[in-house]
């Protein structure tokens, strides 16, 4: 666990090694500052954001454009 919303409404994980890690929410999308939280905690992990890319949800995104 690299990190967890206030609200615990997400968290982010991750392995050791950083090459993969995982957003998860309570919600299909996230707001403009829960992302913003998720990129901060990636960040502050040793993760480039980039690296992840967002997955297709009904009603939330409709790409899977990188996370940064």
């Amino acid at each position: 666990m690299l990190g967890l919303g206030a609200q615990y409404d997400w968290a982010v994980v991750g392995d050791p090694n950083r090459s993969s890690g995982f957003v998860l929410s309570r919600t299909p999308a996230l707001t403009a500052a829960q992302l913003a939280d998720v990129r901060a905690t990636l960040a502050a992990n040793g993760y480039d954001a980039c690296d992840l890319k967002l997955t297709k949800q009904d009603g939330g995104g409709s790409s899977r454009a990188p996370l940064c």
